[in-house]
């Protein structure tokens, strides 16, 4: 899981867009950005663009080899990586707005929502405004932003590749989930 902290979201999209449109010529442009699709000099392109950008980024990694899942509440351990993801960021500002690319039902996606509010109720009293959004990659930007940074983290985890990892490396926190 990726996080990208940001107060300038707007930033974010504009970086995704500015890539989206100078890196592929338009008749054989992709509907969204991904990470396996952009080779590193795409790649670095879109680090520059989201370089007058604040942001944090922090991937909160589950080893599946140290990990059994097999009968865990598969809701239970995303919002328990989400919590520990918003527990890494120093700074955290209320309200908070966080945008999560579409993976659950709606009902299911209901008891992330409730899990994480009580999480952050639980750490700092009532924290204000929080709304929690589940949305399609391709509609929204700074999704797109998280993938293509997730997908550096999983090529240097899986398959040893840094190439693009690199490129970004003091920019990230990693945080190993076990449960």
């Amino acid at each position: 899981m990726m996080l990208v902290a940001t107060e300038d979201p707007k930033g974010v999209e504009r970086a995704i867009q500015r890539t989206h449109k100078r890196v592929f010529p338009s008749k054989r442009r992709p509907p969204e950005l991904k990470g396996f699709k952009m080779d590193i000099r795409r790649l670095r392109y879109f680090y520059r663009k989201m370089s007058s950008v604040p942001y944090q980024l922090v991937a909160v990694v589950l080893d599946k080899g140290k990990v059994n899942l097999g009968n865990a509440n598969r809701r239970l351990v995303y919002a328990q990586m989400l919590c520990t993801g918003l527990r890494t960021l120093p700074n955290l500002s209320f309200p908070l707005y966080v945008l999560v690319d579409r993976y659950f039902s709606d009902p299911e996606f209901g008891e992330v929502v409730a899990y994480v509010k009580g999480y952050l109720a639980g750490r700092y009293g009532d924290p204000g405004p929080v709304e929690l959004f589940q949305e399609d990659s391709r509609r929204r930007k700074e999704i797109q932003a998280a993938d293509l940074f997730a997908w550096g983290v999983s090529q240097k985890l899986v398959y040893g590749r840094e190439d693009w990892y690199k490129v970004f490396e003091e920019r990230i926190e990693v945080v190993e989930f076990l449960l």
